[in-house]
């Protein structure tokens, strides 16, 4: 192939053709792409078809230098706010944050939150101490004084403005005692105050309420200072249907009703029938009878016995006595007689009732007469210009109803009118109200409840109590069915979560009135407190090769022993801590050691139950040095035994203990512990001699450094 030393230079591209030789084609020359070199190269270094490459991020990385084609360089970064140090970390929002640990401990003052997230606690103040063991768990000893007072209960009639610290007592009950009528009050020099009584009978009444025809009057109520009267109507609040004569019965008075009357010439209270009593008794009745009958003319012939007593007067015509005829007059009538006879007429009368009203299930009945006599129709005829007198009466009907507004009885008078013939009369009867009375109303009577004697707040009553009945009947207080209930887990005194009056408190009166409103429930002096409830605990050790001792510790001294389970009680809402630890006996060993478990739990009202789990160890035998013995130094110099500053001449105050018979003493080789259970050598200054005590007797010995005896002497 021709050499060309020239050639243009240009940038090539895929589809250029470059020369080559084919060495699996006898070395043909050839042609080749470049797009082909391409390819192969990359098929060579198993890269694909990858022309280039970039990197995605989220939210929380950041790339830059991208896309790479052929070489290059990208860098990756965090998009977190905050700066990076040793004393801050990246948080799962992509900050990087200080690290705050929460302890999650609250700390209350008489259940009053006071901070929910302990960081520390101080204990101030004189008397207070506190210490801690290896499972660190704290003591607080706050040592109270002597006969120290540390809070104060307010009781009735005293207020506190606190029952701790500086505690200001007011009375609000009695400030002061004055003697009143018949009662004297002494006082000794021990300030003791006696109220003196004079005697009086003794009684049981406790209040009086009054019944039908009585009221109470005054500023009395029942049970203090009552006055009681006869009620005459509508004072006080009384109705006419409790009055002292009470008219709404319906009886119609008769001449054996009876009247009550006072005579004031006896100076009593009497009753008399209507029908005896006399006419000099009704002096204004009596002088109107007088006075209307001054000008009537009388009839004298009764001191005559030969001539009959005019009984009825008979005008008559002339004729019409004729016709009667002799023999048929009757004896004791008048007749007289006229010529002629006047002109007639008739007048027929209508009753008009409609202004009588009947209420209710009231009704009436009209009866009529025309001249004091029932007539059918009602009608009169009689001689033009004489007169008539027309009564209708109305009577009720129905049970106790009664008519009001005026008489029964009305009359209607006139006389008879020549024109026209016959002539028409209406009696329009004025208004009257025909009712029964109306029944006592229905009135509530309420309780008054006194909780004054219950210590706590922590219960409910049933009350507002509400009796409703008749006003002014009575009824048994212990109807009203008063109790007192205390909150969930809460009880009284003795272990109740009920009361009731009267078992558990009294009224102030056992019957009262609906209406009066008098009665009042109090509750006996009873104190609330939290319930105990069931709680119990149970530890499951599995413990291998010896025998252990297992002791349960409890911080509220709920349980105590070695059980490995047990039931007990505690007062709900306080922690129960319960802690089972196990030791080896004598000196075996136990791995793990120590060995415990501890568990808590706040009281519930159930399930109160602390499984502290099992306790897996195993137990061998422990390191036993029997022999001991005592030694003392001279300093750390080496003063040979017999001279001046020699070891002999101090005491042994160190125990050192060996695992060989040293009855006879220390030998050369032989090592000696700090303990007897212990296989740590005694460390010593092995320039020191010291001088041993029993058993042996007195030697002096030198220690190596690994605290065996490496020499002996004697003093």
């Amino acid at each position: 192939m021709a050499i060309i030393y020239s050639y243009p230079t240009i940038q090539p591209t895929v589809y250029d053709l470059i020369i080559g030789t084919d060495v699996n084609d006898d070395n043909a020359t050839k042609s080749f792409t470049v797009q082909s070199l391409v390819s192969l190269i990359n098929a060579a270094a198993g890269s694909g078809t990858v022309t280039s490459i970039d990197i995605a991020t989220d939210e929380f990385l950041i790339a830059s230098g991208g896309p790479v084609v052929d070489s290059g360089v990208i860098t990756l970064g965090l998009t977190a706010t905050g700066t990076p140090s040793a004393t801050t970390f990246l948080r799962g929002d992509n900050q990087w944050v200080v690290p705050t640990v929460s302890s999650g401990i609250g700390v209350y003052n008489n259940n009053i939150l006071v901070t929910n997230d302990l960081s520390s606690a101080n204990f101030t103040g004189g008397g207070v101490s506190t210490s801690s063991d290896v499972d660190g768990n704290v003591t607080i000893t706050i040592a109270g004084a002597t006969n120290a007072v540390e809070s104060i209960n307010a009781g009735s009639g005293i207020s506190l403005n606190s029952t701790t610290g500086n505690v200001i007592v007011t009375n609000t009950g009695i400030t002061g005692l004055v003697e009143g009528g018949g009662i004297s009050i002494t006082t000794n020099q021990a300030g003791q105050a006696t109220l003196s009584v004079p005697p009086s009978a003794g009684g049981t009444v406790t209040s009086v309420a009054a019944s039908y025809g009585l009221s109470l009057y005054g500023a009395g109520t029942e049970t203090v200072n009552p006055a009681i009267g006869l009620n005459y109507g509508t004072v006080f609040g009384n109705t006419n249907t409790t009055n002292y004569i009470n008219t709404v019965d319906g009886y119609i008075t008769d001449e054996d009703s009876l009247i009550p009357h006072y005579t004031q010439a006896a100076g009593s209270v009497y009753q008399t029938r209507l029908g005896d009593i006399p006419t000099s008794a009704l002096t204004n009745v009596e002088t109107s009878i007088a006075n209307s009958s001054a000008d009537s003319v009388k009839n004298n012939t009764d001191l005559l016995p030969s001539v009959n007593k005019v009984l009825n007067v008979i005008t008559l015509t002339d004729a019409e006595y004729t016709a009667i005829g002799a023999g048929n007059y009757v004896a004791g009538t008048l007749y007289l007689t006229t010529a002629t006879s006047q002109p007639q007429n008739t007048v027929n009368f209508t009753i008009n009732t409609s202004a009588i009203n009947a209420t209710g299930s009231c009704g009436f009945t009209q009866s009529t007469t025309v001249n004091g006599s029932v007539v059918n129709p009602i009608a009169v005829t009689g001689s033009v210009g004489s007169q008539y007198t027309v009564a209708t009466t109305i009577t009720p009907t129905g049970s106790n109803c009664s008519i009001s507004g005026g008489g029964a009885t009305q009359t209607l008078t006139g006389t008879i009118p020549a024109t026209p013939t016959p002539a028409a009369v209406t009696q329009t009867l004025a208004a009257r109200t025909i009712s029964a009375p109306a029944s006592p109303g229905n009135v509530n009577d309420t309780l008054t409840v006194d909780t004054s004697n219950i210590s706590g707040t922590q219960f409910i009553t049933n009350a507002p109590r509400v009796l409703t009945g008749t006003q002014g009947y009575p009824f048994n207080t212990s109807a009203f069915g008063l109790t007192a209930t205390a909150n969930a887990n809460y009880e009284f005194s003795g272990g109740v979560t009920n009361l009731s009056i009267p078992t558990n408190g009294t009224y102030n009166q056992s019957s009262s009135t609906y209406g009066s409103n008098s009665t009042i429930g109090t509750f006996n002096a009873t104190t609330l407190s939290l319930k105990s409830y069931p709680v119990s605990y149970t530890v499951n050790p599995q413990i291998t090769g010896g025998a252990y001792n297992l002791t349960i510790t409890s911080t509220t001294n709920t349980f105590s022993g070695s059980a490995t389970s047990g039931s007990s009680s505690a007062v709900f809402g306080t922690t129960v801590h319960v802690k089972a630890e196990i030791t080896p006996t004598g000196t075996d060993v136990m791995s793990p050691n120590p060995l415990l478990a501890t568990g808590s739990l706040v009281m519930a009202a159930s399930g109160n139950v602390i499984d502290l789990g099992t306790l897996t160890g195993s137990i061998s035998p422990g390191i036993n040095h029997p022999y001991s013995s005592t030694i003392a130094g001279i300093g750390g110099n080496n003063n040979p035994p017999g001279s001046g500053g020699s070891a002999c001449n101090y005491s042994a105050t160190t125990t050192v203990y060996t695992d060989s018979s040293a009855s006879g003493g220390l030998s050369v080789g032989q090592t000696v512990y700090v303990s007897a259970n212990s296989n740590t050598p005694y460390s010593t200054n092995t320039l020191t001699w010291w001088k041993t005590g029993a058993p042996g007797g007195s030697q002096l010995v030198k220690f190596n450094s690994s605290g065996a005896v490496a020499a002996i002497s004697s003093c």
